[in-house]
């Protein structure tokens, strides 16, 4: 059975990031060619998006001289551009706008770039939430530049990847009639390369050419038209997959014309407004690192053309291609014209094409010109010519076995018949095509055919190739041979693909079994650069997040080389952004290693860098994914055991102080009490000093047992089992409870207490807002001199019940504002005695009635506490 795995339309770009809460969109202003106004239309919007209150930047635009657009640019913000004259990525990023104006999206950046192309620049900044605003034509589109240039003879190198184009948010068609834009050209109001000559201008801007432009935009439009439809009804379940039901299904082998094949069906399909697929085989026969590199560049092709790839696995092309058709329901298949064939040929040997065909009878099949040649190689009769590159010992080895048999069966000359003599040189020929490759066999078997025929052969000694039975012999010689070494040789491929195969599930199981074992980061690491190395022969090396979640500036142990300063930057910047970068990728390419995201689904654990000497194939990329995807998952998995063991001790911790506290506090109450209604008794009955020395002893009781209480307040918010008792009460009650307890230490200040004459009731837990009050009251006289002035406001603003604390003292001091409701923090006050956990308690209850405190400063007057309590006003029924 063949394996088929299906790319989602999701990952066939890095525009679509999982790890973003927010993407920027992608708004393009679009038209046939240049001179049609699309840089004029995109300054207007946005100068229009300034007006509506939009930060709009613009990072560059080309005026060719036309002061119109120079005007317009000059009314927004403009990005400083670099020393090279382009956009500056890194300044916009910083600058963070909301909208960015970028001109020419089809555009390649010099050398040394981050990105090679303008369209990756613009990808990186829709990653980071900018909205990105910008122009295109459709002959730089890469499914259009090609058909463009067989038309017109005009071709840009400079192309953006048709999935852009999909995906963007919105498209601004520009369009005006070929006769106005051929009119806009001979008034030189339009700009062209100055290299191309007159001539060669005035032939691009013909009616003709420009009918053909119009027409492409137009069908671009008309399909997003359609595929906007199409996944309208797929979201809402309306219908199965399309509109019309129709699938288009091409098949991607190495061929270097392979590209101009998917252009082509790329285009056919935006014909017909329906979604493009391709396959691509991982057959049995081993691509060389030049064939493996065209494959891959064809599937990257397919990939930014926006055709769902699907890469499937088998020997058997045409049953592999039947399997991928039935599973992803194709309704169409695209193939291209086979070169013309004898009949004789097709009589003996059928195409896997036409096998094809046979078996897909309820499939349309659109066969397009044979521009290039697609028929998959029959590598079965090639001979591959790698066979012939082997040690010259094989050669001698193979020569030396031969002889030896002739050796051997020469004192048999004459007595053994020559068909009996033929079979065992035949038997001697098929035995080397085990051991040896096809160079060895062919130098035996010419020796064998020629020993045979002068030694074996009435008459002995002299070379009989008369008659036509011996130049049969003699051809039998060689074919046999032959035929044994191509089945061999394909047999041998086949071992060596289960054998790699094998490997690779080798490699996984016992990969996946040590990373289960594995304790610590560092033994994660161990593993991951022991498995790299033998799975691929790779040096590596790893940066991990730090623990503030940022990217080390070092490497991890078991790294197996340094990083430079700039590699960091690069490796921080592959951090930040989830994507590959360096040696054979679009980013960083001037980098000499290759740097890897460690993301898991929900963290990034940091970077991998490897030391390539050749690209992957196909099985290898898919291996060092899979290997990737563990290593991530197995740091993740660590790093997650090491937060929770953190949090496990931390919360043993926290119920060992608290078991501690609340039997410390306990066991201090009831002496304080005793010691309370000692001295209390005390007071009374004796005079003198012995009075005075009851009243500090008194007082002294009196603080120890509001710091139990505090303590135990305290700890009975921590617990969280802490419910508040809501009721209605009257404000005056609360104000006489609260200053009946403080008496004795608001007696030597001036209390002014202001409370509405309509004041309504307020539904509140009365002892806690009695707590709340006592507590900021008694701080007040703790640190407020005597005789100061306290102001005690109370007020209802039909919602919320709102209570200010107001003093004239020194206030609080700046630094200390942000802290003063933490636990045991006290302020630089210069007195002592404090326990810092008054205003905690104070904001613990009152978070407790889902209310808000907030301290502060009031000029001219001291220190400030407002508080503001959920409590509607009471109604009748309430009663």
């Amino acid at each position: 059975m063949n394996k088929v795995f299906r790319f989602k339309p999701q990952k066939r770009l890095s525009l679509l990031n999982p790890e973003r809460k927010t993407k920027g969109q992608l708004t393009l202003f679009f038209g046939m060619c240049m001179g049609i106004g699309k840089t004029h239309l995109m300054l207007q919007e946005g100068i229009h998006l300034i007006k509506d209150g939009f930060d709009v930047v613009l990072a560059n635009y080309n005026s060719h001289g036309n002061k119109e657009i120079e005007r317009l640019a000059a009314q927004i913000e403009q990005i400083p551009l670099k020393k090279n004259g382009e956009i500056n990525l890194d300044y916009i990023i910083k600058r963070d706008p909301q909208i960015v104006l970028i001109d020419e999206m089809a555009h390649q950046n010099p050398n040394g770039s981050r990105h090679k192309h303008r369209h990756q620049d613009i990808e990186e900044l829709l990653d980071d939430g900018i909205h990105v605003y910008t122009t295109l034509s459709v002959l730089q589109l890469e499914s259009k530049a090609y058909s463009v240039q067989e038309n017109t003879e005009y071709y840009t190198t400079c192309t953006v990847p048709d999935i852009l184009f999909e995906l963007a948010e919105k498209v601004h068609y520009i369009d005006a009639s070929p006769q106005e834009i051929a009119k806009r050209f001979l008034d030189k109001s339009i700009y062209l390369d100055q290299h191309l000559g007159e001539h060669y201008r005035k032939a691009f801007f013909s009616i003709k050419n420009l009918h053909l432009l119009q027409r492409l935009c137009k069908q671009m439009m008309a399909f997003r038209r359609n595929e906007k439809q199409r996944q309208y009804l797929y979201e809402h379940h309306m219908q199965e997959d399309t509109i019309t039901g129709v699938k288009l299904l091409i098949s991607i082998n190495e061929s270097p014309h392979m590209e101009s094949f998917i252009r082509r069906s790329k285009n056919l399909s935006y014909t017909l407004g329906v979604p493009l697929y391709a396959v691509y085989f991982d057959s049995t026969g081993q691509l060389t690192n030049k064939e493996q590199e065209q494959l891959n560049k064809n599937i990257s092709m397919a990939y930014r053309l926006g055709v769902f790839v699907i890469r499937s696995t088998g020997e058997n092309w045409v049953s592999s291609m039947l399997d991928v058709i039935r599973i992803e329901k194709i309704t169409h298949l695209i193939f291209e014209r086979l070169p013309n064939e004898k009949y004789i040929k097709r009589i003996f040997r059928r195409s896997e094409l036409d096998r094809l065909i046979s078996k897909c009878k309820n499939l349309d099949i659109y066969i397009l010109s044979n521009e290039s040649i697609l028929e998959r190689k029959k590598k079965f009769f090639q001979i591959n010519t790698s066979g012939f590159k082997t040690s010259i010992w094989n050669y001698i080895k193979s020569a030396t076995i031969t002889l030896s048999a002739v050796a051997i069966l020469s004192p048999f000359i004459g007595m053994v018949s020559e068909v009996s003599s033929g079979y065992i040189f035949l038997i001697i020929l098929a035995l080397q095509s085990i051991y040896f490759s096809t160079g060895p066999i062919l130098l035996s078997a010419l020796l064998s055919a020629g020993v045979y025929d002068i030694f074996f052969t009435i008459p002995y000694g002299t070379p009989s190739l008369s008659s036509p039975d011996d130049w049969l012999q003699f051809f039998m010689f060689l074919a046999i041979p032959f035929i044994n070494i191509m089945l061999a040789t394909r047999l041998r491929k086949q071992e060596q693909q289960s054998r790699k195969r094998e490997r690779i599930s080798n490699t996984m199981f016992n990969f996946s079994k040590h990373l289960s074992t594995a304790s610590g980061i560092n033994s994660i690491l161990e593993i991951s650069a022991k498995a790299i190395n033998d799975s691929f022969k790779l040096k590596c090396a790893f940066i991990l997040k730090n623990n503030k979640g940022g990217l080390s500036n070092s490497t991890s142990p078991h790294s197996n080389f340094t990083l430079t300063s700039n590699e960091f930057k690069v490796a921080q910047w592959v951090f930040d952004k989830g994507k590959q970068a360096g040696k054979s990728t679009e980013n960083y390419m001037h980098e000499e290693h290759t740097f890897y995201p460690l993301n898991s689904l929900k963290m990034k654990m940091g970077v991998v860098v490897l030391e390539f000497k050749k690209l992957f194939d196909a099985e290898e990329e898919l291996l060092w994914l899979t290997l990737k995807r563990q290593i991530s998952n197995a740091l993740e998995r660590e790093y997650l055991n090491d937060m929770a063991r953190q949090a496990s001790i931390l919360s043993e911790s926290d119920r060992l102080y608290k078991t501690l506290f609340n039997s410390i506090s306990h066991e201090l109450r009831i002496p304080v009490t005793s010691i309370l209604s000692a001295s209390e008794t005390l007071k009374e009955i004796e005079q003198g000093i012995s009075k005075d020395i009851g009243e500090e002893i008194y007082m002294a009781a009196q603080r120890l047992h509001r710091l139990i209480e505090n303590l135990l307040s305290m700890s009975r918010l921590d617990s969280g089992r802490l419910s508040p008792r809501f009721d209605w009460y009257d404000v005056h009650d609360l104000v006489n409870s609260v200053t009946g307890l403080l008496k004795n230490e608001l007696k030597e200040y001036d209390l002014s207490i202001n409370i509405p004459d309509d004041m309504p009731l307020v539904r509140i837990d009365f002892g806690l807002i009695e707590q709340v009050l006592y507590n900021l009251l008694y701080n007040i006289t703790v640190y407020v001199p005597s005789h100061t002035l306290i102001e005690l406001d109370f007020q209802h603003d039909g919602t919320n019940f709102c209570i200010s604390i107001t003093d004239y003292g020194k206030g609080f001091a700046d630094k200390d504002l942000p802290y003063i409701f933490n636990k045991f923090y006290r302020g630089e006050s210069g007195i002592t005695g404090g326990s810092g956990l008054g205003l905690s308690i104070v904001k613990g209850y009152i978070d407790i009635h889902k209310g808000q405190v907030e301290a502060s400063n009031v000029t001219g007057k001291g220190a400030n506490i407002f508080i503001r309590i959920p409590s509607m006003l009471p109604l009748i029924d309430n009663f």
